[in-house]
C-alpha cells in the first residue's frame, strides 16, 4: 500500500476545524457539508475529495424499509 487515499471523511464537533486543517494538505479539497445536496454539489462543482461532517449537528435517519 502507498499510504495514500483518493477520498476521505472527517467528522468533528463542528467540522470547521477539520475542513480548515485538511485544506492545508496539498491536493486535499475538503468541504463541510450539511446535507446530501451540498455534498453532491461540492463534489461536482468544486471537485471536493474530502467530506467533512459536523458531529454535533448530524441527525440519524432511517433509510429504506
Amino acid at each position: 500500500m502507498s499510504g495514500k487515499a483518493q477520498f476521505g471523511v472527517l467528522i468533528c464537533t463542528t467540522g470547521i476545524g477539520m475542513s480548515i486543517a485538511a485544506n492545508k494538505v496539498p491536493g486535499a479539497r475538503a468541504a463541510l457539508v450539511s446535507d446530501e445536496q451540498s455534498a453532491r454539489l461540492a463534489r461536482q462543482h468544486n471537485n471536493a475529495n474530502i467530506l467533512c461532517l459536523a458531529g454535533k449537528t448530524l441527525r440519524r435517519t432511517k433509510r429504506g424499509t
